[in-house]
């Protein structure tokens, strides 16, 4: 007796559940319109439409979006990833065995940005990378390096101060 009560609330459950998917899923994939009216109001009272105020406000929300993504001003820590890579292509290109080049990942790996104190907010970014290059004899020895960069965030160009490799 309790296994024919176990196996009728088993399937009551499993019909119950297929049904609030099936209408959870058709709830989803209804599309409303402006039109369309909720199923909590009369009927005889469609959604409100706008009127020409709220237009012309909603335009001038706009407008101010619009241009204060225009004025959006780039920083270095923006673009600080790229400039990382940058140092880093520099590096294996300047050495005698590009193929033999270990960067290190975290130790000896710096960065520091500072500004030019100019009209245009200028920055200098020094990027310090450490790792382990071949040398002539085939040996792996250890170096650092610093790269140097001046970046013009309102053009969003830059340019190569200076690469050494110790």
């Amino acid at each position: 007796m309790f296994t024919t009560i176990k196996k009728i609330t088993k399937w009551t459950f499993i019909v119950a559940g297929g049904l609030s998917m099936f209408s959870v899923g058709l709830a989803l994939t209804t599309d409303y319109d402006e039109t369309s009216v909720s199923s909590y109001a009369p009927t005889s009272s469609p959604r409100p439409k706008l009127r020409p105020a709220h237009i012309e406000m909603q335009s001038d929300i706009n407008n101010a979006v619009e241009q204060a993504v225009k004025e959006v001003t780039y920083s270095a820590e923006d673009y600080i990833a790229q400039f990382h890579t940058k140092c880093q292509n520099s590096i294996t290109n300047r050495a005698k065995f590009p193929s033999e080049v270990d960067h290190n990942w975290f130790e000896g790996n710096d960065q520091r940005i500072f500004d030019l104190f100019d009209d245009e907010g200028n920055t200098r970014i020094l990027i310090r990378r450490a790792g382990k290059m071949m040398n002539g004899l085939g040996m792996m020895v250890p170096f650092t390096a610093s790269c140097k960069y001046n970046f013009q965030p309102k053009d969003k160009t830059w340019s190569t101060v200076e690469i050494l490799i110790n």
